[in-house]
């Protein structure tokens, strides 16, 4: 198929419609779905761009990601290279637009919301969750929950690479929804938390909470990995729901329908994922609850889009 788009006559008076509409078509639910969400911030970014710090450079940045979407949909066709960076590059965007996001946290709604949590919270048991794990310390325990929420970073890799390389063994239409569901999935995900995230600003327990002394004081590899990990990338906010379970869920939903060997394996480490993250006190059980539930929500979802033609990719 012919990459360029179709010329359009220079005498019709549709010639930008055709254009856009030939642009759809090569564009994935993914790639509709981000330039949709990163159209929409930009505009409602520049209404008040008092309200940012270096506006300008973020409204650049939000530019530059709209114009490499359209580039990569545009070029997917022409070539193995192009196509692998148009299939893969949402990955290193939820990485970008997680930290953007924490960024403009107070940019729309300029006070945080945790109380409604911990009101519901205190409604639902006798004491915070986070700070009921907090009393039950062993460095055993401590890694192994530390392990749980570390599983995150290499989660979504492993069931990617799985999922792709189904696709090339058996490159045909059907065989393209697997790795196409999972990541259309994911955007509904994280498009759906990024506007919770500006819409209802969390800190998280970390933040609110008083854990009892001498807390996660153990020092194994995975709790130095994760505190590696929140030293170089972590980010005040975006807690709830959380992003890293929601992916965790749907991720984990792939590969239990496409690759059950794989999914049986990945069950105990999103399960201990989901507790670590109380027990970290980097999420309250609300956030974590309502991650797991956006999760089932946006597979059901993509599941449902994929069964069009014209949302395969």
């Amino acid at each position: 198929m012919a990459t360029t788009f179709r010329n359009a006559s220079s005498d019709d008076p549709d010639e930008e419609n055709v254009i856009l509409q030939q642009l759809l078509r090569r564009m994935n639910f993914s790639d509709r779905t981000y330039a949709a969400w990163y159209l929409v911030l930009t505009i409602a970014l520049s209404l008040e761009p008092q309200k940012i710090e270096h506006w300008p450079r973020v409204i650049l940045l939000n530019l530059l990601i709209l114009t490499i979407i359209t580039v990569t949909a545009c070029y997917a066709k022409r070539g193995r290279v192009w196509k692998v960076a148009h299939d893969w590059y949402p990955i290193l965007l939820f990485i970008v637009a997680f930290e953007e996001i924490a960024r403009l946290s107070l940019a729309f709604v300029p006070n945080w919301q945790d109380s409604w949590l911990l009101h519901l919270e205190q409604a639902l048991f006798t004491q915070p969750p986070t700070v009921w794990l907090g009393h039950y310390q062993h460095p055993l325990l401590t890694e192994l929950l530390e392990f749980g929420y570390f599983s995150f970073y290499w989660l979504l890799p492993v069931v990617g690479i799985v999922l792709y390389v189904k696709n090339r063994e058996c490159p045909d239409a059907q065989t393209e929804r697997p790795f196409r569901l999972w990541m259309d999935a994911l955007a509904i995900g994280y498009v759906t938390c990024f506007t919770v995230y500006l819409l209802f600003p969390t800190e998280g327990p970390a933040h609110t909470l008083s854990l009892p002394a001498g807390t996660r004081v153990a020092s194994g590899p995975f709790r130095w990995l994760v505190l590696l990990v929140q030293r170089h990338g972590g980010v005040h906010g975006n807690a709830f729901p959380s992003g890293h379970i929601m992916a965790a869920v749907i991720s984990l939903l792939a590969a239990l329908k496409w690759s059950p060997r794989l999914g049986k394996w990945l069950v105990l480490p999103v399960l201990l994922m989901c507790v670590g993250s109380v027990y970290d006190s980097y999420h309250y059980l609300s956030d974590v609850v309502a991650g797991a539930f956006l999760g089932l929500a946006a597979f059901a979802l993509a599941i449902h889009l994929l069964r069009f033609p014209r949302d395969m990719a």
